[in-house]
């Protein structure tokens, strides 16, 4: 969430620095005021890491790796199926999540799986 947050940060002050100086906009998905994170980062992954992990995948046996991928993907499609769209919506929903992690691990024996 703190990588995705750092990257739409920049990508929406390079938009509002566009918009400003009345230049051409490049990337008009990320205007914040109508930017859907979950959106992005599931484009992110549908078009450039999704195909190049596949290809490492041939020439370096990386189970968890992919694994992890998978994960991310999951988190972001709950959060666009979940309508949890703007950075600040998402950071709060991401806490919630690690406080309910963080607790099922206090309270238990053996460490929760995610």
């Amino acid at each position: 969430v703190e990588w995705a947050r750092r990257i739409a940060e920049e990508y929406f002050n390079q938009t509002d620095e566009e918009k400003a100086r009345r230049l051409p906009v490049v990337m008009p998905m990320f205007d914040r005021t109508t930017c859907s994170i979950p959106k992005s980062q599931m484009g992110f992954f549908d078009f450039i890491v999704n195909d190049m992990f596949e290809a490492w995948d041939v020439f370096v046996d990386m189970p968890e790796l992919i694994e992890n991928l998978k994960s991310n993907y999951s988190f972001w499609s709950q959060m666009n199926t979940q309508r949890i769209e703007t950075l600040d919506m998402i950071v709060t929903q991401s806490n919630l999540f690690e406080k309910q992690f963080r607790e099922s691990y206090e309270h238990s024996d053996s460490p929760p799986q995610i």
